[in-house]
């Protein structure tokens, strides 16, 4: 999530908090999620003909979302051991705050049994009905969370490309981590395609092809 800082956008350079740089960084992670998470979503929908672009998309997200989890994570670590900056930089919204650990633990629980049976090539119960009703949550509250923060997320993300046009290193740093986390998710994501020609539904001792049910 993109946190308070408390400086309007006229705010110069130089009187901008030092957490600034992880303001950022949150920012263009978040925004890089928005159109992932809708694919993911429409080749969920359209599952029986779009499943592997579902399951592609849906491993990309894991490094991504992670990479999200890592710097709203370290923030709040600062912020709360006592860090002078990030204590000036003041903390997230109370209802971000609220928001936070709940949607984290549907998105864990979503990448988690979407993973599952990624890797067993499997729609079977009880993992199909966990990732379809923690994906539902999720939406939900992603979708809150879109609404608290995105205006903050598009201006720092607007900011910094101000800044790489002045040649700034750190930006230009930030770009790139971005960059390749999304490069690994897509190399990872195809390179664990699953062999079988659509994920099986398992029955007792006996397979059966879920297009065929």
């Amino acid at each position: 999530m993109v946190l308070r800082t408390g400086f309007p956008d006229s705010t110069p350079d130089a009187a901008r908090p030092a957490t600034a740089g992880n303001e950022a960084l949150t920012s263009w992670t978040g925004l890089l999620l928005l159109p992932l998470l809708g694919l993911v979503g429409l080749t969920g929908v359209a599952f029986g003909s779009l499943w592997r672009a579902h399951f592609v998309v849906g491993i990309l997200l894991v490094p991504v979302i992670g990479m999200k989890l890592a710097t709203t994570t370290y923030r709040a670590a600062r912020y709360y051991a006592g860090s002078k900056k990030y204590r000036a930089a003041g903390p997230p919204k109370l209802s971000a705050r609220l928001l936070a650990p709940v949607l984290i633990a549907v998105t864990v629980i979503a990448m988690w049994s979407g993973i599952v049976m990624w890797f067993n090539n499997t729609q079977d119960r009880p993992w199909s009905t966990i990732h379809t009703d923690a994906v539902v949550v999720m939406g939900g509250l992603v979708g809150i969370h879109v609404l608290l923060y995105i205006p903050k997320a598009v201006r720092a993300v607007l900011r910094d490309l101000s800044h790489v046009r002045r040649g700034r290193r750190p930006t230009a740093l930030r770009i790139s981590v971005v960059t390749a986390v999304l490069v690994v998710g897509i190399i990872v994501g195809f390179a664990t395609q699953p062999s079988a020609a659509f994920p099986v539904h398992q029955h007792g001792d006996r397979a059966s092809i879920g297009s065929d049910r």
